[in-house]
């Protein structure tokens, strides 16, 4: 297989390069079921399909979190249990107050989206 490396998504042919492999799988057309999200007002992502969420990952809907599938389509199901007990245990914390979001992730050169897209003024970070 023959591939370029994309700049700006534009495909830099002059750097192909040959990968030796036995299998090309592709995910493509995949959407999060957003159906109760969208009669509730959450803010969606216009690249992933699912919500926009702050570290903690609340949506747009205070109160209301996102993870798993709902958020964005996961390689894994290992993923979608360790966002699940990542949004659990964050869930208290946005009750007592303590989250708020305040600026936005914003995904840059060659990078199509990041998760969360925002940040929370309790210094929450992705990695919590």
């Amino acid at each position: 297989m023959e591939v370029s490396p994309l700049v700006d998504g534009i495909p830099r042919l002059e750097k192909t390069f040959r990968l030796d492999c036995d299998t090309v799988l592709l995910s493509v057309g995949l959407l999060p079921d957003t159906e109760l999200a969208k009669k509730l007002g959450v803010a969606l992502s216009p690249v992933t399909g699912g919500p926009l969420v702050d570290a903690g990952l609340q949506t747009s809907v205070p109160g209301f979190f996102a993870c798993g599938n709902l958020l964005h389509v996961h390689d894994l199901v290992d993923y979608v249990t360790e966002e699940a007990e990542r949004c659990g245990s964050r869930w208290p914390s946005t009750w007592r107050g303590n989250m708020s979001p305040c600026s936005t992730a914003c995904p840059g050169a060659n990078v199509r989206y990041v998760v969360p897209t925002a940040t929370s003024r309790a210094g929450t970070t992705a990695s919590t």
